[in-house]
């Protein structure tokens, strides 16, 4: 489980515009013929996973109602002043109000949803607040090397340095502007909260700036923004910016050779499954994946309606899935694996050989209900 709790992960910021040239990601996934070798063929995807619904729900939980929270106060302070009892000063302090509520209230709902994937964000917490001397010399080498091609950044992890910093910010002053903020509508001691308040934010400010703008701006880093939309980014991409992380939960499985299928296969493969909530079928990233599903270890969203509902069937090929009939046999579950028609599309077969996306489509018919989702 903790292989492929840990292949997750898009930050928005990395290395500098001016640093090693980045391959150009790709448009889409491949959609030439696969290699024979399953190995081989899953290292061309073009795709590959960076951040889980989870994740990415609990950054724009906290993300969006901030961004409102800081652009309605600097409205409040710099043009109504804080005596003045206009109309449009009572709006926006209405506004400012509501999504810091939204602030204390959403990212709790978030980790509530999601609680049996505690997992991926404690281990996220580590990496944010674990530091390495890599990560000293990166934050000394960022100026240099966006002046200059020849100075090399060191390899980073899950998060670069600079992440780690804004990481740490928001885990520090959340909540105490939370704090802060509460006792900012007490009577008498408002004042040396206001002054925490404000300075909280003057932190903030110079970090949140910086992410924004390797977010949005730098051409070299807002490619990993889709990392944090779809929660995928392009595998040159992050090989380039995250190198560690990438060479740690990706490179090192690509080198190993493909193995039988089932629960012994070295290689994580595209499982075919069907949604028992609306019986469209999709594709798990690995038996291991399905695994949990089946067990209520870990959720596994459906693309087709958006529910973390369970597994209704898991739809293997000729001689595939040996090694998990028994095991799911012994639980009563054995009659959850299926045999996949002979007559199955050529197009599937390649995509599930070789861990690539599918590409959209209209749909294939399944046996006997719902389509083949890509």
């Amino acid at each position: 489980m903790k292989a492929e709790t840990l292949r997750l992960g898009a930050g928005a910021s990395a290395r500098p515009a001016a640093c090693a040239p980045c391959p150009a990601p790709a448009a889409k996934p491949a959609e030439s013929p696969a290699p024979h070798s399953s190995a081989a063929a899953h290292a061309q995807s073009d795709l590959i996973l960076r951040f889980q619904k989870s994740e990415r729900l609990l950054h724009w939980s906290i993300a969006i109602p901030f961004m409102v929270c800081y652009v309605s106060a600097a409205v409040l302070m710099f043009f109504f002043n804080l005596h003045d009892e206009g109309i449009w000063r009572g709006i926006f302090s209405g506004i400012h109000r509501c999504s810091a509520a939204c602030l204390m209230v959403l990212p709790g709902l978030v980790l509530l949803r999601y609680r049996k994937e505690a997992k991926i964000h404690l281990y996220n917490i580590r990496q944010g607040w674990v530091w390495a001397v890599s990560d000293v010399k990166w934050l000394f080498l960022m100026g240099p090397a966006a002046v200059s091609r020849r100075i090399t950044l060191p390899d980073q992890g899950k998060f670069n340095a600079a992440e780690k910093l804004n990481f740490m910010m928001v885990m520090a002053t959340y909540p105490l502007f939370i704090a802060t903020g509460l006792v900012l509508w007490m009577p008498g001691i408002a004042f040396f909260s206001w002054i925490i308040h404000v300075g909280l934010a003057g932190i903030a400010t110079p970090l949140m700036c910086g992410h924004i703008f390797m977010a949005l701006v730098n051409p070299g880093t807002r490619v990993g923004l889709s990392g944090m939309i779809s929660g995928y980014v392009d595998r040159h991409w992050a090989k380039h910016h995250y190198t560690r992380w990438y060479r740690e939960h990706f490179e090192e499985a690509e080198r190993k050779p493909g193995g039988q299928d089932g629960a012994g296969e070295e290689m994580p493969r595209p499982i075919l499954v069907r949604c028992a909530a609306c019986g469209a079928e999709h594709w798990a990233p690995s038996w291991q994946r399905v695994l949990e599903a089946i067990f209520e270890l870990r959720p596994l969203t459906c693309p087709a309606c958006g529910l973390d509902a369970r597994i209704a069937a898991v739809i293997v090929g000729p001689g595939e899935g040996e090694g998990i009939r028994p095991s799911l046999q012994l639980a009563g579950l054995g009659n959850l694996v299926v045999d996949k028609p002979k007559d199955g599309n050529a197009g599937d077969r390649h995509s599930r050989d070789t861990g690539q996306i599918p590409p959209k489509r209209s749909g294939i018919p399944g046996p006997g209900e719902g389509a083949l989702r890509s």
